[in-house]
């Protein structure tokens, strides 16, 4: 009776997240991805400043430390201020966020509130300060990179690339 429960187990864990359905109303992931911002309204904030505007476009999102996650939990979508989104990549997630003309750099249990100083004439590199230090986050495609740490996170999703990763995911699992 083992045997046959671990078997089933692990036939269910190499089926295609977009096969697996509990019934035949769940939409597939595919089709929650094209119908996700059916009804939503994106709603870019008020900015403080032209240079907060033009950080926001490229550097607001979700960051996965190191790189991309190998598969997807249960895959629920959250409400985000660019849309729909799947933003739930667990330990080593950071979130960058604009809100009230403060920037907010969240992950692991911690937020940093800072300012934003400059922006490169690229809109790659981002120079904040704090009441105590600043940082430097520079952008090299899908990755940004945190100067002061050597830390490198991939760039899951924001406004310049909604539902990145989910996409990506969908279309190595129809191959």
């Amino acid at each position: 009776m083992k045997t046959k429960a671990l078997l089933i187990a692990a036939v269910i864990a190499v089926l295609p997240l977009t096969a697996i359905c509990a019934d035949d109303d769940e939409p597939a992931l595919c089709d929650v991805i094209e119908n996700a911002d059916l009804y939503f309204r994106c709603d870019t904030p008020e900015f403080a400043s032209e240079l907060d505007e033009r950080a926001w476009k490229t550097l607001a999102g979700v960051y996965i430390k190191d790189g991309p996650p190998a598969s997807v939990g249960n895959p629920e979508l959250s409400n985000t201020i660019w849309g729909m989104d799947y933003i739930d990549f667990g330990p080593g997630t950071l979130e960058v966020s604009y809100w009230d003309g403060e920037w907010c750099f969240s992950g692991a249990g911690l937020t940093e509130v800072m300012q934003m100083d400059s922006v490169s004439a690229d809109g790659k590199t981002f120079h904040t300060v704090n009441d105590w230090y600043p940082l430097t986050f520079r952008l090299e495609g899908e990755y940004l990179i945190i100067e002061e740490y050597g830390e490198r996170f991939y760039k899951a999703t924001g406004p310049d690339c909604h539902m990145r990763f989910l996409k990506k995911y969908v279309s190595e699992l129809e191959q």
